[in-house]
């Protein structure tokens, strides 16, 4: 695809997103009036905005580089995989929102019950894809990286990781968008701050301007937080095949 016709698909893109706000602002009955009208606290979205990225950031990043691990272990060890594939599969079935009552008995209310919720929502998705990202790499690499004497974590280090990190990282792309997601249910747990506690609020308020505001910023920041990825993994890309 020419220069020209890439830039024009891509501001063709944010056409619709823009018309997609608009029909959102029509369907809630939003005029210029009632945006003139608006009262937000900029520093509060800031605040919350900022706290809904770092619980998001600790959870997809723990989940992300377990399920590396345990992925490489279960590819490594072909019969644990096999013992462990059911259990993996029930857990992952179940929705994240499912487990909100344990979370709540087993952490009480809190940072705790939104940073579990929001690790098992991502972890065994990761898991799966990272073992997966294992097994497709050559058979030819990890031979002769065996004949070299490369073996157990010498061998993830230095031959699989790098090999399988462009993977990894487009992984790392879903688990994110995952997270985000999952984190305004997550942050109805007790929190009394962040991006879906807010949303909340505005819901019960009655206030649908700001609640408009909060999820065009949401959905930004997962534009941008996918294109720095998306670019990571490219590089990573590169890298390999060099």
């Amino acid at each position: 695809m020419s220069t020209c016709r890439w830039r024009a698909a891509s501001l063709g893109g944010y056409v619709l997103l823009g018309g997609l706000l608009l029909a959102l602002a029509w369907s809630l009955e939003l005029g210029p009036a009632a945006w003139a009208d608006l009262r937000m606290s900029w520093p509060l979205l800031a605040v919350d905005l900022g706290l809904s990225l770092l619980r998001t950031l600790a959870a997809c990043l723990t989940a992300w580089s377990g399920a590396c691990l345990v992925g490489y272990l279960l590819w490594a060890r072909p019969i644990l995989y096999r013992l462990l594939l059911p259990l993996v599969n029930f857990v992952r079935a179940i929705p994240p929102l499912a487990w909100l009552p344990f979370a709540i008995f087993w952490f009480g209310l809190g940072e705790a019950p939104v940073f579990f919720i929001l690790v098992v929502a991502l972890f065994f998705p990761c898991l799966v894809a990272a073992r997966d990202a294992f097994a497709q790499i050559d058979r030819d690499f990890v031979d002769e990286a065996r004949v070299l004497g490369a073996g157990g974590w010498r061998l993830f280090a230095r031959v699989m990781l790098p090999l399988a990190l462009p993977a990894l990282l487009t992984l790392l792309r879903v688990a994110w968008a995952l997270g985000w997601g999952t984190v305004v249910a997550a942050e109805m747990l007790g929190v009394h701050s962040g991006m879906g506690f807010r949303l909340l609020d505005f819901r019960f308020l009655v206030q649908y301007p700001p609640m408009l505001v909060y999820l065009v910023v949401m959905g930004l920041v997962g534009i941008g937080v996918d294109r720095i990825l998306r670019l990571l993994a490219a590089i990573a890309g590169r890298q390999r095949g060099e």
